[in-house]
């Protein structure tokens, strides 16, 4: 590993282990006009009533699982400002049934809680069918894993799924598209 690639590691790693043990910063979105910023909500409580901006995300870490029967991987995106967010997606193959499906998860609004866990808002999209959840993951430089999941009725789902660290084009060329 050459000496930039292991500088730009290291701050990498020191940027998600400072978000997932609630590091703060005193640093403030600055508004963006780039295509990456989309308008979130307006804040009833700010006093100019203004539409709040989604932060650019800088910097992200990638984790993939492949088995016989599937293929998936997960980038998880920070922002500067402590935000979180990723994408979940993956593949379920079965050559010997023919089942095969796609699924997409979009992770926003990650709260950070102990133990490195963070919880997100989550909407999949399984071949046009769309679920709303709300997915816990823990992650560690490592691997990430969905460690809870609680679907739009409250119920909770049992599904655990463990991806390890993987570099961020092995685990795209695996899939075989780009991660946002």
């Amino acid at each position: 590993m050459s000496y930039s690639a292991s500088a730009g590691l290291l701050a990498l790693s020191v940027s998600l282990g400072c978000a997932l043990v609630a590091c703060t910063s005193q640093d403030t979105p600055t508004e963006q006009t780039d295509a990456n910023t989309r308008p979130l909500a307006t804040d009833s409580r700010s006093p100019s009533n203004t539409v709040t901006r989604q932060p650019t995300f800088e910097t992200a870490l990638c984790f993939l699982n492949k088995s016989t029967s599937s293929t998936s991987g997960l980038k998880l995106n920070t922002a500067r400002t402590g935000a979180l967010g990723g994408t979940y997606t993956g593949r379920i193959h079965n050559e010997k049934t023919g089942y095969f499906a796609g699924f997409r998860t979009s992770l926003s609004n990650g709260i950070r809680g102990a133990r490195n866990e963070v919880r997100f808002d989550a909407v999949t999209e399984v071949d046009g069918d769309i679920q709303k959840t709300t997915q816990r993951w823990s992650f560690s430089l490592q691997a990430a894993e969905l460690i809870g999941e609680v679907g739009a009725d409250g119920a909770p789902l049992n599904r655990r799924i463990t991806l390890q660290r993987s570099n961020c084009g092995d685990m795209e060329t695996a899939l075989g598209y780009t991660v946002p």
